[in-house]
C-alpha cells in the first residue's frame, strides 16, 4: 500500500507470491522425469519513496527488492524425457533500482 504524507512525501510497497508450476501446456511433471519444466514458487517485494508536489513527483524505486532468483519458464532437456539433455531458461528479472520523475503539463 501507499503511505503518503501531508508534507508531499510517499512510501510504497507491496509484494506478490507466484505458486510452484510447470511451463508445458499440461502443467504437469512429465512422465519420466518428475522435476521437468517444473518452477519454484518465489515471493517479490517491491518499494517505491518519494516526494508528489501539485504538478510534479519524483521517487527512487527498487523491483526484486531482495534480489530474488526465479524462472518464468524452464525447460530440462531430460534424456529420459526423450530430449537432448540440453536445457533452457527464462530467467526472471534481478534487483532493479532507478528514479523517476514525472510532470504534468
Amino acid at each position: 500500500g501507499i503511505v503518503e504524507l501531508a508534507s508531499g512525501f510517499f512510501l510504497s510497497l507491496d509484494g506478490s507470491y507466484t505458486s510452484a508450476s510447470f511451463s508445458d501446456t499440461a502443467n504437469g511433471p512429465s512422465e519420466s522425469e518428475p522435476s521437468d519444466n517444473r518452477n519454484e514458487s518465489y515471493v517479490l517485494v517491491n518499494g517505491k519513496v518519494g516526494y508528489r508536489a501539485d504538478r510534479w513527483a519524483a521517487n527512487v524505486f527498487v523491483r526484486n527488492l531482495f534480489d530474488e532468483d526465479y524462472t518464468l519458464r524452464v525447460n530440462r532437456g531430460s534424456i529420459l524425457a526423450g530430449g537432448d539433455g540440453i536445457g533452457a531458461a527464462t530467467i526472471g528479472a534481478p534487483r532493479v533500482a532507478g528514479l523517476e520523475v514525472t510532470m504534468s503539463l
